[in-house]
């Protein structure tokens, strides 16, 4: 109530407050202003004349500050030019001097309720404007994450839309490892949140370990407060978490992740903001279902093209290495009949050579296929570890000498007997020291070394001169057809040999693996458990062979 009569302003207070209504009274034109300003007015009355101002000159300001404020003119000099003007410049309406009470308060129970449909109607269209932005954030995200398949893409994607229609300082999406259940921070937004990729939760760990396990939604808006508030993450990104709205990531009553929104910049996390968060997450969890199934179908497709060229490859390698043998014991039985040539011993033996060849690698292929089913069975039985390598020292003698290279053998015993297969180490220490021979430089030594690392294990190592095997190689040297070298020539054999050998020693509860540089050679090794209470060989010594 603003009036230059003290006497009217005072009685006009009076009959207001009676009516319970709450009145504030002023008299000048910076009074009014800077009340308006300061919020909590309802309706204005206010009169033309004041001792600083003209009270029309006062609409303009009065509207932009607050344009649905109604404000009555009160004046003792009316006339319809005064009224008309008022109006014009944005009053509600004009009230002359002396004015009944009930007229008074009639004006202002309207303008009163004029105020309340304004701020009501203001405040609906505030919300339907916001309803509207996340309907369309909604759309976009759905349009995004339903255009691709890039599972990056669709996080990214996913985060940006949190991030905006949560109004959050940071967000975090993270995907559950449904066997060891640890959360892994797949991506995130935010000042150094890219420091949190690939960063894992255990099982139930802070608010997003515990909203998996409970397959609930949280909000937590005094963060630190809460015992379940994890600080590593904070110490990690050096972010001050206040706020944490977090929505589970589910798909057929599965939990596959976390969605999560940090810091609501414009107050505490509401309910409307969390049936935001699920609406997302909802459409999040089937995109990225989507987009893994994609992926793994990209995979298998990618294996059976992988597949399909390595059967081409073996069928070549399998009509080219098994016709070598044969070939060589048809020449070898042709040379006897005709007598030429060879010695008969010699030729006999190369015959013999060509056919064990053949069987081992035909074995290798078998046995392959029935440890990687589980099907084969071992004939265990007490075995002199020193017997098996010396025995195929002696048989692979004379193509090392063939080929100008030096066989040796050195055992540091006396060593325990060993409980296994017989034929299968046997094979094993044949395949390692073929691939030594094979691949050793003409003129070098192949060194065949058994000791006992420790009480419980024993140990063969098979060290050539060789081209030796890069760093990039050795992981995939014991996989099936893997030859070495694929810029080289090839060296004969089907590529399983050091299959069989990693399946044959595993199967006995043992481990091989090789150590390598190029122009250095190679060391391939394998340790075998020892049978509990062995007995020692009859003889055992540190010596040298062919």
């Amino acid at each position: 109530m603003v009036d230059d009569d003290r006497v009217i302003q005072e009685r006009t207070a009076d009959l207001l407050l009676g009516e319970g209504y709450g009145v504030v009274k002023g008299g000048l034109a910076g009074e009014v202003l800077k009340r308006i300003r300061e919020g909590g007015v309802d309706l204005l009355l206010l009169d033309q004349v004041l001792p600083d101002s003209m009270g029309t000159d006062l609409l303009p300001f009065i509207t932009e500050l607050d344009p649905e404020l109604p404000v009555v003119i009160i004046t003792g000099y009316a006339s319809v030019e005064n009224a008309i003007e008022a109006l014009q410049k944005g009053a509600y309406d004009y009230l002359q001097k002396p004015f009944h009470p009930e007229t008074l308060l009639g004006m202002v129970r309207r303008g009163l309720e004029k105020r309340r449909a304004d701020l009501q109607n203001r405040q609906l269209l505030l919300q339907l404007s916001q309803k509207i932005n996340e309907l369309l954030v909604l759309q976009q995200v759905g349009e995004t994450i339903s255009s691709t398949l890039d599972l990056t893409q669709i996080l990214n994607s996913i985060l940006a839309a949190t991030k905006n229609v949560t109004n959050s300082e940071a967000c975090s999406l993270l995907l559950l490892d449904q066997e060891a259940g640890q959360l892994t921070f797949e991506v995130a937004l935010g000042e150094k949140w890219e420091l949190l990729k690939g960063f894992q939760l255990e099982k139930g760990q802070g608010i997003a370990g515990w909203v998996a396990i409970h397959e609930r939604p949280l909000i937590v808006n005094e963060a630190r407060a809460d015992p379940r508030f994890f600080k590593e993450v904070d110490r990690i990104t050096s972010f001050v978490t206040e706020r944490i709205l977090a929505v589970p990531l589910s798909l057929r009553g599965k939990t596959i992740g976390v969605l999560e929104a940090l810091n609501k910049q414009s107050g505490p996390y509401l309910e409307e903001d969390l049936n935001l968060l699920r609406a997302i997450a909802s459409q999040a969890s089937v995109a990225i279902e989507n987009a893994r199934l994609y992926q793994r179908v990209v995979q298998q497709l990618e294996d059976l093209k992988a597949l399909e060229v390595m059967k081409d490859h073996l069928l070549q390698f399998i009509v080219h290495d098994l016709k070598n043998p044969l070939t060589g014991v048809a020449l070898y039985l042709e040379m006897l009949k005709r007598a030429k040539a060879k010695p008969e011993g010699v030729a006999l033996d190369d015959a013999r050579r060509g056919c064990r060849t053949l069987m081992n690698m035909i074995g290798d292929l078998l046995d392959i296929s029935k440890l990687e089913e589980g099907r084969l069975l071992l004939r265990k039985g007490l075995v002199d570890l020193e017997q098996i390598v010396r025995e195929n020292v002696a048989e692979f003698s004379i193509v090392a000498d063939d080929e100008e290279k030096q066989l040796m053998v050195e055992c540091q015993g006396p060593l325990p007997s060993l409980a296994v297969d017989r034929d299968l180490l046997y094979r094993v220490v044949g395949n390692l020291l073929s691939n030594a021979i094979r691949y050793s430089f003409s003129g070098g030594e192949i060194r065949v070394r058994i000791h006992r690392p420790s009480g419980d294990l024993l140990q063969v190592d098979v060290m050539d001169q060789g081209e030796g095997i890069p760093e990039e190689e050795q992981e995939k040297i014991f996989g099936k057809f893997w030859q070495a070298g694929s810029g080289s020539a090839r060296r004969g054999g089907l590529g399983l040999g050091l299959t069989f050998c990693k399946m044959a020693v595993e199967a006995h509860g043992g481990r091989i693996w090789v150590e390598s540089q190029p122009g250095r050679g190679s060391t391939f090794s394998f340790t075998l458990p020892l049978l509990e209470g062995g007995v020692p060989p009859p003889s055992g010594s540190f010596e040298e062979a062919r």
